[in-house]
């Protein structure tokens, strides 16, 4: 244990009130974490090989899902972005065409009132 709490300082710091069960298994998911990441750590200290460990592979599986995700998010929000900005464009067009008809229609009333 001495061992396990060198490496994983947050061992020698957990200092948990437990007057609950969820404490208790909070706790109890910390030190087995830490023994789990220790445990693997002194694996691959040892030279262990990574290319058959179950535990590495699925991690370097999760990792990369991830990334795929990341990309096909991205990829997403710019799509997202350049809709928006398409749409922008649009309703500004849109809008100066509204302007110009509505100057037009207030020359053509005031060319009207002056020369009535």
């Amino acid at each position: 244990m001495g061992f396990i709490k060198g490496r994983w300082s947050s061992l020698r710091g957990l200092r948990i009130l437990i007057n609950e069960s969820a404490h208790i298994h909070f706790a109890s998911l910390w030190i087995t974490s830490c023994i789990v990441l220790h445990t693997f750590a002194m694996r691959h200290e040892a030279g262990l090989e990574l290319s058959s460990d179950e535990f590495y592979l699925e991690g370097v599986r999760i990792m990369e899902e991830e990334r795929i995700l990341g990309v096909a998010q991205k990829a997403a929000a710019e799509t997202r972005a350049t809709v928006n900005e398409e749409q922008r464009e649009a309703n500004r067009e849109i809008d100066l065409l509204e302007g110009k008809l509505m100057r037009e229609n207030l020359k053509k009333e005031l060319f009207e009132a002056l020369y009535k």
